[in-house]
């Protein structure tokens, strides 16, 4: 028996660069019957690609929550050059619509690391910690960010990245979200999940977050201790909403993409 004319929704590129290749690429295959449906796997390796970012060009960083993903790209001086959000809906979507919502925000992160040839930076996987942070919004609003969506996206960003040659770093998010705000909101102003993004970006360049001199608490800052402490303290005393720290500027200034459940035929 032979077949033609297959095409697969991700991987077919691999699959037929394995087969152009010289001298030839082994393939696997396995046939799989599933609900009365009959599916074909292909396993082969996937070429190495070389990176084409650089921490020289700058970073792109990304903050998930719940609702909206916000993301900000900043020089290699760590001054910020654009940002947006992407606005998503996860509540009481099916495995297969969270892949896809989450396909479509990963093509479109990691296309403007391609363009602006930059590294991205997410925060260290870590669920637990996330879901607690946002307590604050609520019980409904924490529903609607899964551990997961939360894994999901952080492999199909890793997966996609070495497709496209991007780098991927992970970070410590320790106070970005409190650095963001005190720090970045005001001075672009943004919203705090962008604010946060330009935060996480900064630190995968390796830059020092300082307390600006108007929050400075009272007394000299004790230089024995790492900067976190001073953040941890200053926390504690930030207004418990967080409009509070916003500004005029922001007024739906973000650009906005709007991310559909349609699968993307390039994922």
């Amino acid at each position: 028996m032979t077949a033609s004319g297959i095409n697969f929704n991700w991987g077919q590129d691999d699959a037929i660069a394995a087969l152009n290749q010289d001298g030839g690429q082994s393939l696997s295959y396995r046939i799989a019957q599933k609900n009365d449906k009959w599916y074909l796997f292909v396993t082969t390796d996937r070429p190495e690609v070389p990176f084409i970012s650089s921490r020289r060009n700058g970073a792109i960083g990304v903050d998930l929550n719940p609702g909206v993903v916000g993301w900000a790209y900043c020089d290699a001086e760590g001054n910020l050059v654009d940002r947006g959000q992407f606005k998503v809906n996860l509540q009481d979507q099916t495995s297969a619509q969270t892949e896809a919502i989450l396909g479509d925000l990963v093509k479109h992160i990691v296309q403007r690391a391609e363009t602006w040839g930059c590294p991205i930076v997410v925060e260290t996987l870590d669920f637990s910690k996330k879901k607690a942070t946002m307590k604050e919004q609520g019980t409904r609003y924490s529903r609607m960010l899964s551990n997961f969506a939360y894994s999901k996206f952080d492999q199909m960003l890793l997966s996609r990245c070495d497709r496209f040659g991007v780098q991927l770093m992970h970070r410590n998010p320790a106070y970005s979200s409190t650095i963001g705000m005190v720090k970045f909101m005001s001075m672009y102003g943004l919203s705090s999940d962008t604010a946060a993004a330009l935060a996480i970006a900064r630190r995968g360049l390796g830059l020092k977050e300082r307390i600006p001199s108007r929050n400075a608490l009272g007394g000299q800052v004790d230089t024995s201790k790492h900067v976190w402490s001073h953040w941890n303290a200053l926390r504690k005393g930030l207004p418990f909403r967080r409009h509070d720290l916003f500004t005029s500027r922001v007024a739906n200034s973000e650009p906005v993409v709007k991310l559909s459940v349609d699968p993307s035929p390039e994922l």
